[in-house]
């Protein structure tokens, strides 16, 4: 397990920019991770992963587990390129954040199935401007994935209550050799407040 840049428990007012992170790891590999963070920046990074089996690429998360009081909001999440080989890539995974602006990021991955971006229990997002690449080969590879949000190959999802989404001017490419993929998927949210935009 390794990762590059790390931000953990109620910490606030992080700024994480202009870093070049590379990393290449067996098992699992994150380039940024943010856990129970608030009023964070992070952008204009560029990062490249391989691993042989879980790759992401920024995560960032709440989790009562690791002690967090406070809700973790006010995320943005900018103009940052992310290259990602993998047996299973998420590009950028949210896990119950609240107002995060998504914006002008660069997603590539190669893979046996990718999220470019993907998103758990979240509420009041823009996803906007941003430029998706997922390239993928077939899900039944894949396995022992203990990830929550588990496995699957989507340009962008979101999965669970996440409501309150705005979509809007986003290119994506979603390849996947077996067929069946998806550009943009909603699981198990509340589709009345989501707004999906032209020129996706």
């Amino acid at each position: 397990m390794e990762g590059g840049a790390k931000s953990y428990g109620n910490s606030k007012f992080n700024k994480i920019c202009g870093n070049t992170i590379k990393i290449n790891s067996y098992n699992y590999v994150s380039g940024i991770y943010i856990s129970c963070g608030s009023d964070a920046i992070v952008s204009n990074n560029d990062i490249n992963l391989f691993s042989k089996n879980f790759a992401y690429g920024i995560v960032a998360e709440y989790s009562e587990l690791l002690g967090s009081i406070n809700n973790c909001s006010n995320i943005t999440i900018s103009a940052n390129t992310i290259d990602a080989t993998s047996s299973m890539v998420y590009g950028i995974e949210l896990f119950s954040i609240f107002n995060v602006n998504i914006a002008s990021n660069i997603i590539t991955t190669l893979s046996n199935a990718s999220y470019g971006i993907v998103g758990y229990g979240c509420y009041n997002h823009n996803v906007i401007w941003n430029d998706i690449s997922i390239n993928g080969s077939d899900i039944s590879i894949i396995t022992n994935n203990f990830d929550v949000i588990g496995t699957g190959h989507a340009g962008i999802c979101y999965i669970k209550n996440s409501n309150n989404l705005t979509i809007s001017n986003n290119n994506i490419l979603s390849y996947y050799v077996l067929g069946g993929d998806y550009a943009i998927r909603f699981d198990d949210s509340i589709l009345v407040k989501v707004l999906l935009m032209d020129l996706n």
